[in-house]
């Protein structure tokens, strides 16, 4: 589902606006407290969903404390709302490293080993 509702950028400044409409690959945001890294990955998902029709299992958002995870999933769920969105943020690969890759041997816990 792509979205046509214009992003809030009022907020965003000119190496923000870059993070929020790449979309060519990986991105690593590394910035210090206060420094509005939340509201940056909120809005590029915003970006990736509404312009680029991601959706929510195409998208890995990691983090390294679940304060910090839940955070983002509570502002990207509510932006959604704002949005009118039925994107399902459950579906989104988002959380830690380790409760993003429990749950992908959760989700693939019945593979099979090919020997070479």
């Amino acid at each position: 589902m792509v979205i046509k509702t214009k992003v809030s950028m009022s907020l965003a400044n000119p190496s923000q606006e870059i993070a929020i409409h790449h979309h060519k690959g990986p991105l690593l945001i590394i910035a210090g407290p206060g420094s509005g890294k939340t509201y940056t990955l909120v809005e590029r998902i915003m970006n990736l969903i509404r312009v680029h029709g991601a959706k929510p299992e195409q998208l890995l958002v990691v983090t390294f404390t679940e304060k910090a995870a839940q955070e983002l999933k509570t502002r990207i769920a509510n932006r959604l709302l704002e949005l009118g969105s039925d994107f399902n943020v459950n579906e989104m690969y988002l959380g830690t490293f380790h409760s993003i890759c429990l749950r992908i041997l959760e989700e693939y816990r019945d593979f099979t080993v090919c020997a070479p």
